[in-house]
């Protein structure tokens, strides 16, 4: 049930002694900042969904219809993690995926959403920060990846804030498809304007989104 009929790995991943299976529909956590673990609740993501705690209906305030609940992601992406950067001080979101590329980490080059249990960002969700599809070009052995990135794996750092740019990503030609907070289901186009994109991932941002499809 977790798996698009496009996925062309929907096979299982074998971490001896545990088998995974991938996924192609994750949870919509945010924009850019997903987990401080250095407050009283961890308090970071903007989306739906937030590490450690429940999000309450009421706190939905741009309303359901205009709020990702989950949108499509590719099992087994390549993906950066837990190089640290940018450091905590930093609040503003990468404009280009050049930016994001270079924050670094240690590469995985086949393991990003195919562990739904983990719950962590990578592997169970998804970012708003640029519009689907975009591609991240990251090179490695002679091989290009197009890429996830987080700074920090939630839950790896006791004060390490978690950012993450992990990309809604379809099989799909031009599209991927979205189920809002209310129960409907849309295609969104890749050209959508990131700036209503990122205001369809945020629960509570009081942004304008004409031109929504």
């Amino acid at each position: 049930m977790f798996i698009c009929p496009s996925e062309p790995k929907a096979i299982p991943r074998q971490d001896p002694p545990l088998v995974h299976f991938p996924l192609n529909y994750g949870a919509n956590m945010g924009s850019w900042k997903i987990f401080d673990p250095s407050t009283t609740q961890g308090v970071g993501g903007d989306g739906a969904f937030i590490v450690g705690r429940n999000v309450r209906i009421n706190e939905i305030m741009d309303g359901t219809s205009q709020t990702i609940a989950f949108s499509e992601v590719k099992a087994y992406t390549p993906y950066l993690r837990d190089g640290g950067n940018p450091s905590a001080a930093a609040t503003a979101m990468p404009t280009t995926p050049s930016q994001v590329v270079n924050y670094g980490g240690s590469f995985k080059s086949d393991s990003g959403h195919t562990e739904w249990v983990d719950a962590r960002v990578h592997q169970s969700g998804f970012t708003t920060n640029f519009s689907p599809n975009t591609k991240f070009a990251y090179t490695n052995g002679g091989t290009e990846y197009d890429i996830d990135f987080n700074s920090m794996r939630e839950g790896l750092s006791p004060t390490a804030i978690t950012f993450a740019n992990v990309t809604s990503r379809s099989y799909h030609s031009g599209v991927v498809n979205a189920v809002f907070m209310d129960g409907s289901v849309k295609s969104i186009p890749n050209s959508i304007d990131p700036i209503v994109w990122r205001a369809l991932g945020t629960r509570a941002g009081g942004e304008a989104t004409q031109g929504v499809p």
